[in-house]
């Protein structure tokens, strides 16, 4: 078990981890804050992947941190946060990126009269 404000558990000796827990559907255009944990010597990067193909969110990262990262205000499914230091790999689960506000069908307004 892990004690505190929940997450994930500590991270092994040599071990790569990202800590933030990321929802099945994150909002687009809104900030997120990516926490990691690394050993090991060099710089981490971050990247978003989409449907297996990485875009780098940032690179010359140290190998533990916090980094705020402005989600893009797309529609984008099967994405994953990928953590990168060295040969060492740590992946988020699959999300969703949502943008777009929710449709409203079959609805009927009526406005006060003035």
């Amino acid at each position: 078990k892990t004690r505190g404000k929940g997450g994930a558990p500590p991270p092994q000796a040599g071990a790569l981890a990202l800590l933030t827990e990321i929802k099945e559907v994150i909002k687009g255009g809104v900030p997120l804050d990516l926490s990691w944990s690394g050993q090991g010597e060099g710089r981490a990067r971050l990247s978003l992947v989409v449907e297996g193909k990485p875009t780098v969110i940032k690179d010359d990262l140290p190998s533990t941190g916090t980094y705020r990262w402005l989600v893009p205000k797309e529609e984008a499914r099967n994405c994953r946060i990928l953590l990168e230091l060295g040969e060492k790999k740590a992946s988020s689960k699959a999300f969703s990126i949502k943008s777009r506000p929710p449709e409203i069908k079959d609805a009927e307004i009526e406005l006060p009269n003035r």
